[in-house]
């Protein structure tokens, strides 16, 4: 109760942490006001605004949704921004599924530093799914990552090296 007191304080004066918070801690009551602190994150142009609104409205609304991660990744090219646009170019949520783009796409993430890209890539590589199946280029991305200090890909990684051919 405390806590929410000092959310709603911190909200009022346009805190981004606060106005997350308070977004959270009542969107699971389900009201009216958790919609209200989305709204004022989104005017306030927060990226997690963005996240949030598009993960809530993305089984009714892909194409607004889609529309919302671009527009965080565009705020703040954070890894949860990036992965939620590859998975939505991968699965053709909200646009036009596009292997070549979504690959596209983590390779720029990568570069950018978010090595969770790695792990995204890599397991599409090794699963088959949304690419054809290449566990040598798998092995590449894993292995990469795990460079890079990604300890799902160290995982990853030695997992793929105990398959036998």
């Amino acid at each position: 109760k405390f806590a929410e007191e000092l959310y709603r304080k911190g909200a009022k004066k346009n805190d981004p942490d606060c106005i997350i918070a308070m977004y959270i801690l009542l969107n699971n009551r389900k009201s009216d006001e958790a919609q209200n602190f989305l709204n004022q994150a989104m005017e306030c142009k927060l990226w997690k605004g963005y996240m949030f609104y598009g993960l809530k409205i993305e089984k009714d609304f892909p194409r607004k949704a889609y529309i919302n991660y671009l527009e965080s990744y565009y705020t703040n090219s954070n890894p949860l921004n990036a992965e939620k646009i590859v998975q939505c170019l991968f699965e053709g949520i909200g646009c036009k599924a596009d292997n070549k783009k979504a690959i596209k796409f983590a390779e720029h993430a990568i570069k950018n530093g978010d090595i969770n890209m790695y792990t995204v890539l890599g397991n599409a590589f090794r699963d088959g799914k949304f690419v054809p199946k290449d566990l040598k280029r798998a092995k590449e991305y894993y292995t990469k990552g795990a460079a890079a200090g990604n300890p799902d890909c160290k995982a990853a990684l030695e997992k793929l090296n105990n398959i036998k051919p």
